[in-house]
């Protein structure tokens, strides 16, 4: 395989992960919109409470706004996953850019 298909081939291979990447960080960003909003609701929730509330209210608003930072926990974590192969991508890139530069030499 020549120096000038391996740089194409890591070139593909980044320009994929970073698709990738994106995607990722478009859903986190929802998830973060939908968080917040979520936290709004309970907040407003909280100030209609004009006297002692019974536990049960309680539990269902900790327990909503556990789910929604859950969610937003998982797709952070993809959205890392995906950015540990974009910092792959950018060393073999160099590395396939630098090795086909040396071969002209």
């Amino acid at each position: 395989m020549s120096k000038s298909s391996d740089l194409e081939t890591e070139i593909r291979k980044f320009e994929a992960r970073f698709e990738r990447f994106l995607a990722r960080e478009e859903e986190l960003a929802e998830l973060l919109r939908g968080f917040a909003k979520e936290l709004r609701e309970i907040c407003t929730e909280l100030s209609k409470v004009k006297e002692p509330v019974e536990g049960q209210k309680i539990a269902e608003l900790r327990l909503k706004a556990m789910k929604a930072l859950n969610q937003v926990l998982l797709k952070q974590s993809d959205v890392e996953h995906e950015r540990s192969h974009l910092l792959e991508s950018y060393g073999s890139l160099m590395l396939a850019l630098e090795e086909s530069l040396d071969s002209l030499l």
